[in-house]
Formats: structure tokens, sequence, C-alpha cells
């Protein structure tokens, strides 16, 4: 009967201690997961302006404007079809367990090269970084993990 008591003991110690190891791979994973909506994101509306992909109700289609870490808790981006006529502005929520960790710039991508400025963008979230770098040709590279973390 000892026996039983102490192996218990032993397994509800070993229990407590993976419990614990496990949390910070699940908030890494989150970061991670968030970072990786924000490269789709950003991909999707690259693809857009080199497709010349026109909203209901736009005409003249200029450019595409994607602005960063708007809304509700600045977890959101906000995409908007800069037209002669009409437009389309569209919000979308990217981070849900971290937020910007920079301020990166509002990114207008030209139609119909899908070109746009440089800029690296950082997601942080319980002290783990994940960097995305939109290219001037709007190639998005990332997310990296930094392991300096934020």
């Amino acid at each position: 009967m000892i026996e039983l008591v102490v192996v218990l003991g032993i397994l509800s110690v070993l229990i407590r201690a993976s419990l614990v190891a496990l949390v910070p791979f699940g908030e890494k994973r989150n970061v991670s997961d968030d970072s990786k909506t924000l490269a789709t994101e950003i991909r999707q509306v690259v693809n857009k302006a080199t497709a010349v992909e026109v909203p209901d109700g736009c005409t003249g289609l200029n450019n595409y404007l994607l602005e960063f870490g708007v809304g509700d808790g600045e977890r959101f981006i906000r995409v908007t079809a800069e037209c002669d006529v009409g437009g389309e502005v569209k919000m979308i929520e990217v981070l849900r367990h971290a937020a910007l960790n920079n301020s990166p710039t509002p990114m207008i991508i030209k139609v119909p090269e899908g070109t746009t400025t440089e800029q690296r963008i950082e997601v942080c979230g319980s002290g783990h970084l994940y960097y995305l770098e939109v290219g001037a040709s709007g190639v998005v590279s990332g997310p990296e993990y930094d392991s300096e973390g934020c």
C-alpha cells in the first residue's frame, strides 16, 4: 500500500512538471500562428494587386493600402482598395494572441506590379518574437523566430 502512495506521489510531480513545460510551448505556438496569419493576409493583398482584382462598386483601381494595428486593441489590419469611384475597406483580425512589436508604416501595394516599400514587421506575444520581411517586389518572407525575444 505504501508503494502505491509513493508511485502516485512521483506521478503527480512528473505530471505537474510536464504541464509547466507545455504552457510556454503553447504560447509560442499562438504567436507563431498570429504571425503566419499576418503573412498570409499580406500575401493575399499582394496577389489581389498583381491580379488587378477590382472589388464590387470600384472603378479605376489605383492601389491597395494596407494599414497595421488598427481597430480593437490594435489586432486588426485594414485593407483598402483605392479607387477613383467607390472602393472597399476590409478590417481583418490577424493578431489574437500577440501584438505588433514595432509600428509598421502603411503599405501601398501598387496595381498591377504588386510592389511596395520594404519593411520588417515584428509580432510579439508572451516574450516570443517573430518577424516578417516584406520586399520591394511584394514578396513576404517569414515568419522567422527571433530567439532574443521581445
